[in-house]
Parts: structure tokens; C-alpha cells; sequence
């Protein structure tokens, strides 16, 4: 008898003992407990890669400013030599039209015509247009049938390709050909190359 109760107050105690442990594992503040394990956890990971994704970001972007400053050199450096070339461009043409008055001075004997009036009846007073000093370099005349001041008729006038061919044996350019001859350069060009 004294055994029975014995073993029925142990099983009692038991029961209450696993009754508590039950209760203390699954409260609701152990539960919140563990979930706020978790999410400190997951928090702490995140935290981690988003280091990881701001240093990379970083690295990429400084590697992206030093492209762009080498690129903005770059830039520089090809507009200043474009600059560079369209000076020496306009110094060479400068100093063809300040060539080709004297070559045209030079090669007409001792004494050079006077320039042309001009049409309207005002006179230029010997200013040279780009035009009148090509056609004295080139040696060429107005032929447009009409007689001459002497009383003379000019020759017919020539071909546009015998035109161009001869000025280009004179060793004038194709833009100043196609200037002087008022021809288009894609056109100067393709006589000058059929011809060869």
C-alpha cells in the first residue's frame, strides 16, 4: 500500500514536471525568443553581404571613374591634335593663296597684267579674288565666244575633263580645281582618276 502511493506521488510529480518543461519549451515567449534568435541571425548574414556588395560596388566604381578620366584624356588629347591639324590645314591653304599671286607674278613675266574689273562697272583696284588668282596661276581666260578687247575671237572653250587635266598638270589641287572650274570635287576626282 505505502508502495502504491509511493509510486502514485512520483508519477504526479512526473507529470507535473513534464507538464512544466512542456510548457517553459513551447511559451509563446520562448517561441518569440527564438524567432528573435533567427532573425538576428538572418540579419547578421544580410548585414554581411551587403558589405560584400558595397565593396564590390566600390571597387567598380573607382575602376570606372579611372576609364573615365583616361577616356576624358583621351578626348582631349584627339581634339587638341584635331585643332592642331585644322591649324596646319589653314596655314598650308594660306600659304598656297599667298604662293600662287607670286607664282602667277612670277611666271606672267616682266610685266603682269592688271586685274580685271569687274563685271557691275565698280573696280576691285587690284584686289584679287581666290578665283582670278587661280585662273592666272592656271593660265586660263574667260571663252565664252565673245570678242576680246582687241577686236579678236577667243577660242572655243574647252571640255570640262580638258579643263581639269590640264590644271592638274600644272600641279593644282583637285579642290582648287573644282573651285576654279565650279565642278563638283567627287567629279574632279574621277576625271583625275579615269585619267591615270
Amino acid at each position: 500500500m505505502e508502495i502504491l502511493i509511493l509510486l502514485t506521488i512520483v508519477n504526479v510529480a512526473l507529470c507535473a514536471g513534464f507538464f512544466l518543461f512542456l510548457r517553459f519549451r513551447f511559451s509563446p515567449r520562448r517561441l518569440l525568443q527564438d524567432v528573435e534568435k533567427e532573425l538576428d541571425l538572418l540579419y547578421k548574414d544580410l548585414q554581411q553581404e551587403v558589405d560584400t556588395d558595397i565593396s564590390l560596388i566600390e571597387d567598380r566604381s573607382a575602376s570606372l571613374r579611372k576609364l573615365i578620366a583616361t577616356a576624358d584624356k583621351r578626348i582631349l588629347l584627339a581634339a587638341s591634335e584635331i585643332e592642331k591639324r585644322n591649324r596646319a590645314a589653314a596655314f598650308s591653304a594660306s600659304g598656297e593663296s599667298a604662293e600662287n599671286p607670286s607664282a602667277a607674278s612670277s611666271g606672267s613675266g616682266p610685266s603682269a597684267p592688271a586685274p580685271a574689273p569687274a563685271p557691275s562697272g565698280g573696280s576691285v583696284s587690284g584686289v584679287y579674288t581666290r578665283r582670278a588668282i587661280l585662273e592666272k596661276a592656271a593660265g586660263l581666260s574667260r571663252t565664252d565666244g565673245s570678242p576680246s578687247a582687241g577686236g579678236k575671237r577667243i577660242t572655243p572653250e574647252m571640255s570640262p575633263r580638258e579643263r581639269v587635266l590640264m590644271l592638274a598638270r600644272k600641279d593644282i589641287s583637285p579642290d582648287a580645281i573644282a573651285s576654279l572650274l565650279s565642278l563638283p570635287r567627287s567629279e574632279v576626282e574621277m576625271i583625275l582618276d579615269l585619267e591615270r
